[in-house]
């Protein structure tokens, strides 16, 4: 896809049980902003019913999609909430010129993970409604670089598959290669403009990292014991809802 830098399949992976999850079904990207229409195209080709758009409104409006005249596709608009003051552009700028050691950048993206599985619960609720509903797939979940907000539901979907987490991991991380281009020209563009006073190892630091996941998973298992138990009690999902996207996912 030439202007999706982090779109892909997530399935055909195995679970720990030995089935695989199936391909064609749900894909997930970066926010669609810069589609032309050989990627509509594309989108269309894949037969792509809906797109889960999970950036807040703030986002939507300043970078809104390139589908919204696309009757083909539906388009439904989760916003994924969280303090912008904490993780605002602003508050970034300000960690990448610090010369402070108070801060810690890993501490803020744990506080954020934290938000978004457990200040999100009902727009988890609304995600699991639409990919659970046969006739809403394929569908594409996506919000700005596809890494935090599309990471976190990929993963508890694979997790309630029963996906290994090394290979849960394997997939979050994939993110990282798809990403650095695009960040190593953010990188280039804000050295300059800011007169090179922030090193290039902070910015570097926005990469997924194991121990984000790894944080979130554990809080959760801490809570509700389990991913199953976190979706029904915690974010509202219907029982008969989870086994219907088993049994579709799954072959």
């Amino acid at each position: 896809m030439n202007n999706l830098y982090n779109f892909r399949d997530i399935g055909g992976i195995r679970t720990a049980e030995g089935t695989e999850v199936r391909t064609g079904l749900l894909y997930r990207s970066d926010e669609l902003t810069k589609l032309k229409r050989h990627d509509i195209d594309t989108l269309l080709h894949l037969n792509i019913k809906t797109v889960l758009d999970l950036r807040t409104v703030n986002e939507v409006n300043l970078r809104p999609d390139d589908l919204s005249d696309n009757h083909q596709i539906n388009v439904i608009h989760i916003p994924f909430t969280y303090d912008q003051k904490e993780l605002g552009l602003k508050r970034f700028l300000w960690y990448l010129i610090t010369k402070s050691n108070k801060f810690s950048f890993s501490d803020m993206i744990k506080n954020y993970y934290q938000a978004i599985a457990f200040d999100n619960t009902e727009q988890v609720h609304q995600v699991f409604e639409v990919i659970s509903e046969k006739t809403n797939l394929p569908a594409l979940i996506h919000c700005v670089s596809g890494k935090d907000r599309t990471g976190f539901i990929t993963a508890i979907i694979y997790k309630l598959l029963k996906v290994p987490e090394r290979l849960i991991l394997k997939d979050y991380l994939c993110s990282n290669k798809n990403i650095k281009p695009e960040l190593d020209k953010f990188i280039r563009y804000t050295r300059w403009t800011n007169l090179f006073q922030f090193s290039p190892q902070r910015v570097y630091a926005m990469l997924a990292q194991p121990e984000y996941l790894n944080f979130v998973f554990r809080e959760i298992e801490r809570r509700y014991k389990s991913i199953d138990q976190y979706l029904v009690k915690g974010c509202k999902v219907e029982y008969e809802q989870i086994n219907q996207l088993k049994k579709i996912l799954l072959s």
